[in-house]
């Protein structure tokens, strides 16, 4: 894509091919390499392996990036490259609380063709109706009360975004809230008319300040909440007013970046989501059944590396 020169509101996008160090400074090229080395071929790519960020709650503008001594280290905003982002539901009946319970209902990002689905079939559940498909579910949907008065959504979607850092090697990910699902589907939707794809750019994941009322008794409270705002990376300035051209991300890159993608759109991929886990569940067993192995072999006298896997038969992929 060559840069735009049709006056000064044009938009100007400038590959990075023709700079002398490429955005993440050859570290993609050499992480395959660091894994081997310090985690040796056995333990691959998992979908551990990739961090999650919390969304910044209680009106905070900072995110909490993983240190490399266990200490988050608080940034303003989040730059990389968008990977792969994926839609999904959750809803609480009494409420989230803010610890690790899993939600009463839930449901995935469905299968291209198919429809969503809740986890459960419908139930209902002090007075809230709930579960199955998520296009006819009475809490997935705008409800009007008598007044005239709009009630949103008890359950609407949220949107994880796996994003690779310039600052961290392996991919995080971050869970959008409800309210931030629109300017991140704005951001895509301005990258689209444009055509550029979301993992070409380089964006900045900023955040703003927006109040909403919520009714506590009798009484009507503000509270301020975090709102996702994204931003395309741009160019240094080159004169006043000037915004700055688009920053690219060069070719070299780009192929770099697709071996990220393609693993973690495989781990995230409705079709491949039942496979994985049955793999999962089947990796477990075959592990307690070759424990119990080991066990028997030490009573018996037998060297416990003869039970471990030939090396030629594990994958070396990412």
């Amino acid at each position: 894509m060559q840069p735009s020169t049709n006056g000064s509101n044009a938009l100007a996008i400038v590959s990075h091919e023709t700079a002398v160090q490429t955005y993440f400074g050859g570290a993609l090229a050499t992480l395959q390499e660091v894994m081997l080395a310090n985690r040796g071929p056995r333990r691959l790519f998992t979908f551990k392996d990739i961090q999650k960020v919390k969304f910044p709650g209680a009106g905070s503008l900072t995110w909490n990036l993983p240190g490399i001594e266990g200490k988050p280290t608080p940034v303003e905003e989040i730059e990389g490259v968008i990977l792969a982002w994926q839609e999904h539901r959750g809803y609480y009946a009494s409420g989230y609380e803010g610890g690790n319970e899993a939600p009463d209902c839930w449901a995935e990002e469905p299968a291209p063709g198919e429809d969503q689905v809740g986890s459960h079939a419908r139930v209902t559940n002090k007075g809230v109706t709930f579960g199955g498909a998520c296009a006819t579910c009475p809490i997935g949907r705008w409800r009007i009360e008598e007044g005239g008065k709009k009630i949103k959504p008890l359950c609407r979607p949220r949107i994880r975004v796996y994003i690779q850092t310039k600052l961290i090697a392996l991919p995080i990910w971050i869970d959008l809230p409800s309210t931030s699902v629109k300017p991140f589907n704005d951001y895509m939707d301005a990258l689209t008319r444009f055509n550029m794809a979301h993992f070409w750019v380089v964006t900045r994941f900023a955040l703003k300040t927006e109040q909403a009322q919520i009714q506590k008794g009798n009484k009507t409270q503000k509270i301020d909440y975090a709102v996702l705002e994204p931003r395309i990376l741009r160019h240094a300035p080159a004169h006043e007013g000037d915004k700055g051209a688009i920053y690219i991300i060069g070719n070299a890159e780009r192929t770099e970046i697709a071996v990220w993608r393609a693993g973690i759109q495989a781990m995230i991929d409705p079709v491949n989501r039942a496979a994985m886990r049955a793999a999962q569940a089947e990796a477990v067993e075959e592990t307690e059944d070759t424990q119990d192995e080991a066990s028997a072999a030490a009573a018996y006298g037998v060297d416990e590396d003869a039970l471990a896997p030939d090396e030629s038969q594990v994958s070396e992929t990412m």
